[in-house]
């Protein structure tokens, strides 16, 4: 067995480029360890956000509440741009969900979900699609430069909605099927151009709606207005078209399609 000085003068003999052979066991040693560390640096800066999109989809695939369920995803350079969740069975997303740093587009149909809290972290979302849920209380959804486009469909929030949960910057707001009574601070929206809240408990119409100057496209059919006839519309000066004929049940409406997500 080698003495200590022996290995060192081998050890400098490799480091100095004197009597190198491939096969040499501390050359062999060396160049396991180099190649480690340049996977590891490698990895480390190129994909660590892609491995964690990765893993996601694997605890989905795991998860005891989704073996029912569907999944339809988009990719782009790697990343989970777009996520659809259908028949979800748990009463909250997994955790890891909040993770996904280049999504754009979430859209969650027929689960059990009651809190939706997880998504408050996807900052980088521009459009959110909820329909079918048992969901209780609106999501903050104000951190969220990017967002245009939000529903919110067939759920138990019955609780009064105040717009300031929503970023500003949001273009479209449907509300479909859902007990709210009341929604409040609607000027916040300022960028609105299409607002849809039908079906729902509506027991009057938002105030400071006339500070939705961007408006031209407004639905608010199938609510129990108390009175409505004492509104006065002509404030929103880009409405496309006003027909306040049934004020039991008002339609005010233009496009439907244009209500409609344009990222399918």
């Amino acid at each position: 067995m080698p003495d200590k000085s022996e290995n060192m003068t081998n050890l400098m003999n490799i480091l100095t480029g004197r009597n190198i052979s491939p096969h040499h066991p501390y050359f062999i040693r060396i160049a396991l360890l180099g190649l480690i560390f340049i996977i590891s640096v490698l990895s480390s800066c190129s994909s660590p956000d892609i491995s964690r999109d990765r893993e996601l989809l694997h605890i989905l695939d795991q998860d005891e509440h989704f073996q029912n369920g569907s999944l339809s995803i988009k990719i782009q350079d790697g990343h989970i741009t777009s996520l659809s969740l259908k028949d979800y069975q748990g009463e909250a997303l997994p955790i890891e969900i909040g993770a996904l740093d280049s999504i754009r587009h979430l859209e969650i149909a027929t689960s059990k979900l009651k809190t939706l809290s997880i998504i408050e972290q996807l900052i980088t979302l521009e459009s959110v699609i909820v329909s079918g849920t048992p969901l209780e209380k609106m999501p903050n959804l104000g951190a969220m430069p990017a967002l245009n486009h939000v529903v919110f469909s067939s759920t138990q929030i019955q609780d009064t909605v105040d717009a300031r949960r929503f970023n500003p910057n949001i273009t479209s707001l449907i509300i479909r099927e859902s007990p709210i009574k009341y929604i409040i601070h609607l000027n916040h929206l300022e960028n609105l151009k299409m607002l849809a809240i039908t079906d729902c408990q509506l027991a009057d119409f938002p105030e400071a709606y006339c500070a939705l100057n961007s408006l031209w496209s407004l639905n608010i059919e199938g609510n129990p207005f108390g009175s409505v006839d004492t509104l006065d519309f002509r404030c929103l000066k880009n409405l496309s078209s006003l027909d306040p004929s049934d004020m039991e049940h008002p339609v005010f409406i233009t496009d439907q399609k244009a209500l409609q997500p344009q990222w399918y």
